[in-house]
């Protein structure tokens, strides 16, 4: 009976239409998978307000033996969280920390590749592209669509909304000669297209 309540108390919340189509159904499935999974786990709450952070360690415990992914186990978390928030629940120390859940990260390793590799590339155009996202920190798409005349202005590079990454204007300030140098081969490299 206990497990019916708990659904139809649920089943108020997963009706919201808080969402996509595809969270809505992810967020059913974790929340149905919860209710599972405490009575697996042997400590189930007469209603959602009783739930506390042992059932919640208890519950991260049994998705560990079930060498469920930590970050999988994050995400179910974030979403038990809200709907623990959305039925007045305010439990404390359900953090991931506390309960437990940490990821390994690898830490990456930069690719070193000495500059004068770059400047060996035989294909004006990648080079230049390559300089571009380089020199001036810009993605492969703005260097791919900047243009000499609209976004090079003296000693700055203004970088528009319309081909900015992020939908934000920016400008790069020209400060070594090296960025000169790429500038000048860049407008050399379209003079010689248009000419």
């Amino acid at each position: 009976m206990r497990k019916n309540s708990l659904r139809q108390a649920a089943n108020i919340y997963l009706t919201s239409n808080q969402g996509s189509h595809r969270y809505k159904k992810y967020r059913r499935y974790v929340i149905l998978k919860m209710i599972n999974d405490l009575f697996i786990t042997g400590k189930v709450p007469t209603h959602w307000k009783a739930i506390n952070a042992t059932h919640l360690q208890l519950l991260v415990t049994h998705w560990q033996k079930q060498r469920l992914q930590p970050t999988t186990i994050m995400n179910y978390m974030t979403i038990i969280r809200k709907f623990l928030l959305s039925v007045n629940n305010c439990t404390t120390n359900i953090d991931n920390q506390n309960l437990g859940i940490t990821v390994n990260k690898v830490p990456r390793k930069p690719i070193k590749i000495p500059l004068e590799q770059w400047q060996k590339i035989q294909c004006p155009v990648v080079r230049l592209l390559l300089n571009l996202q380089i020199y001036f920190g810009l993605t492969l798409s703005e260097a791919m669509r900047i243009m000499p005349s609209v976004h090079v202005r003296g000693h700055q590079i203004f970088i528009t909304r319309e081909i900015a990454f992020n939908s934000q204007d920016r400008v790069i300030p020209i400060r070594t000669e090296a960025q000169r140098n790429i500038i000048d081969e860049f407008n050399l490299g379209l003079s010689r297209i248009s000419g």
